[in-house]
């Protein structure tokens, strides 16, 4: 598959899913895979990163499981005949004609994909035991969350309005305490989106730019920080519960889709960065 035919596919999958999904399309993943923090290849012991996460969850399966054709052959676990494998991008550094300021050839990163498929398209496939995430009471407090966000050194300040942001001004993420919200996963999944704004901060990846409400800038941050919480909160084993104010962005989103294929894997890179930044902070 050509570069634009891919980032194609993937601006076209993605606009399925919020066309048929509306606010829920990051939430894809079924119980099992979200309480073992996301879907993981078998060999490796590894979790998928990113985007990758989003494309498997949207596969629909309910196994965590998942490895390439000849990964399944080699455990003695065969892909069953006919099944259809699901795709996973990654980018790979390709050199050009081009030369670098040291004359040697420039290297740009391209997007490449390959086919996996779940465990459950196996034959003799036996569950392994995995390391199970303890997936919270929608009423109590997650001291695995507690711990990852105190540790990250984040300032967050408490108000009594029923709002929450980050104020790149004051560099604090600012929202009501855990029982002014409908159940824990909103509060955690709604702090986690916050801290990934704070990650922008000049000081840190210096992502942000001071634009209006309402701007292609602004509607494009708010991706990155619903992406970045929904894999942080899929690392966490907590539900991702979509934020009020996700149906105002969705045409936005929809419509930055339309106009550049590419947008959504820029986001989905952005977002894996502040991720892989919160989790050095640990």
């Amino acid at each position: 598959m050509k570069q634009n035919e891919l980032y194609q596919a993937i601006a076209d999958k993605v606009l399925n899913m919020m066309e048929k999904l509306g606010t829920d399309w990051l939430r894809p993943f079924s119980d099992s895979v979200k309480q073992s923090g996301g879907c993981y290849n078998v060999v490796t012991k590894k979790a998928y990163r990113g985007i990758n996460q989003l494309l498997l969850g949207w596969a629909g399966y309910s196994s965590p499981a998942w490895a390439s054709y000849d990964q399944w052959k080699a455990k003695g676990m065969p892909v069953r005949k006919d099944e259809k494998g699901s795709m996973i991008v990654y980018f790979k550094l390709i050199e050009i004609k081009e030369l670098d300021a040291t004359g040697k050839p420039k290297k740009i990163p391209m997007l490449k994909h390959y086919t996996i498929f779940n465990a459950e398209q196996c034959e003799n496939y036996v569950a392994e035991l995995v390391e199970i995430v303890e997936e919270i009471d929608s009423t109590e407090r997650c001291t695995q969350a507690d711990v990852f966000f105190q540790k990250t050194g984040a300032k967050v300040r408490y108000i009594l309005q029923d709002r929450a942001y980050y104020s790149p001004i004051d560099d604090e993420v600012c929202l009501p305490k855990l029982k002014g919200f409908i159940n824990a996963e909103r509060y955690y999944s709604t702090l986690g989106h916050e801290i990934v704004h704070w990650t922008g901060h000049s000081s840190r990846l210096n992502r942000l730019k001071m634009t209006g409400f309402g701007s292609p800038e602004y509607a494009q941050e708010e991706l990155i920080a619903e992406l970045g919480a929904a894999f942080l909160c899929a690392q966490l084993g907590i539900n991702n519960e979509p934020r009020a104010d996700h149906a105002t962005y969705l045409n936005s989103w929809m419509k930055a889709l339309k106009n550049d294929k590419k947008c959504f894997v820029k986001a989905c890179s952005q977002a894996t960065k502040s991720l892989d930044f919160l989790n050095g902070l640990q």
